[in-house]
């Protein structure tokens, strides 16, 4: 059975590879999750204020195969919110009420978000899908042991890997190897992103408190 959304990625990791060869073993331990994803019921579908707020708006902005990928998931979406155990901090309250991200592929174990959402696609070698940023908001520097990769697919922001900064616009991709510690701050739009972690797919974001 044909399953468009998995193509699309694979077509993602495809390009990716010709068009940033460096992320090649990256894009290669990728492809091998998708060949181990399978259809899998997702039960009760959650949604959010900020997705309400941005989502749709969003997306809209976005094109090409980037938001192609979000299009056909778009409405089987269920979205959830990370971070529970720092209820009650500012910043990370803040956070919490402006970003969601929505799992495409992937397990529910390690999973500490709520609501808990399910993948579309079950997979025990990767985590993958998409992630919603409201603007002006600071998500704050953290870690994990996977290895993550993130393209834009619409609006830009400032992104700080190790103690370096940067800015993306929309269709950027970026690495973060495991353990590095790295930041995201939108500006005035919200950020809409995939999302793929290639390792360690079970891994927990740690808040860095410097």
């Amino acid at each position: 059975m044909s399953e468009p959304i998995l193509e699309a990625f694979h077509l993602l990791a495809d390009n990716e590879i010709k068009r940033t060869p460096a992320l090649a073993p990256w894009m290669n331990l990728l492809q091998t999750g998708l060949e181990d994803a399978q259809p899998q019921e997702t039960g009760e579908q959650y949604s959010l204020p900020v997705v309400e707020k941005h989502f749709i708006k969003t997306l809209s902005k976005g094109s090409g195969l980037l938001a192609d990928i979000v299009s056909l998931s778009a409405d089987r979406l269920s979205w959830g919110i990370p971070y529970e155990e720092h209820v009650g901090e500012p910043d990370m309250d803040e956070l919490r009420d402006n970003y969601a991200f929505a799992p495409i592929i992937g397990s529910q174990k390690g999973n500490r978000s709520e609501p808990l959402p399910a993948p579309l696609y079950s997979s025990n070698q990767i985590y993958a899908g998409v992630v919603l940023q409201g603007p002006h908001i600071n998500y704050p520097p953290h870690v994990h042991r996977a290895a993550e990769i993130y393209w834009t697919v619409a609006g830009h922001a400032e992104w700080q890997k190790g103690d370096e900064w940067s800015h993306h616009e929309p269709e950027s991709v970026l690495l973060h190897e495991p353990g590095v510690r790295h930041a995201t701050i939108t500006n005035e739009s919200p950020l809409l992103m995939l999302f793929a972690w290639v390792t360690n797919p079970e891994s927990i974001p740690v808040i860095v408190r410097l």
